[in-house]
């Protein structure tokens, strides 16, 4: 089972999302209907307006050092999308997981919170605001298993 989509996500429009059925690997659409797909994702393209801004774009990546992944899901946009900008804009690149919180990078911590107190990657990944996969990362490079 994917750490990602592990229960429905919700459209914005409010309703709940359906299991995709074209790649059930991938868990749960987005969206809720092609309509609200159309609708949504033609609204949703005000992020290129939003990343034409060098200054913004460079404070999110590297003053407050966000993973492209946390700046494409606050934006609703892929990964993609925010790569293109930051070679645009030629924002330097920051090594994978560099821009994770110092927590997470400390092994006495990690273990503590997911050995000691049971939280699971879905709750660590919404605590320090990042991705599960990042999470994940850490929990294997300090070789924590439960």
């Amino acid at each position: 089972m994917s750490i990602y989509h592990e229960t429905p996500q919700i459209c914005p429009c409010g309703k709940e999302t359906h299991r995709n059925k074209a790649y059930p690997k991938l868990g749960y659409n987005t969206y809720c209907s092609d309509a609200c797909s159309k609708k949504y994702q033609k609204e949703n393209r005000e992020y290129n307006k939003i990343m034409s801004d060098k200054d913004w774009l460079y404070e999110q990546r590297i003053t407050l050092k966000k993973s492209k992944e946390i700046i494409a899901q606050e934006l609703n946009c892929s990964t993609t999308v925010v790569d293109k900008w930051l070679k645009f804009h030629n924002i330097t690149k920051v090594k994978y997981n560099e821009s994770a919180p110092e927590e997470l990078k400390d092994k006495d911590v990690m273990y503590n919170l997911y050995i000691t107190k049971k939280k699971s990657i879905r709750q660590l990944a919404r605590d320090f605001s990042v991705m599960p996969s990042t999470i994940l990362y850490w929990i294997r490079k300090h070789n924590l298993s439960k």
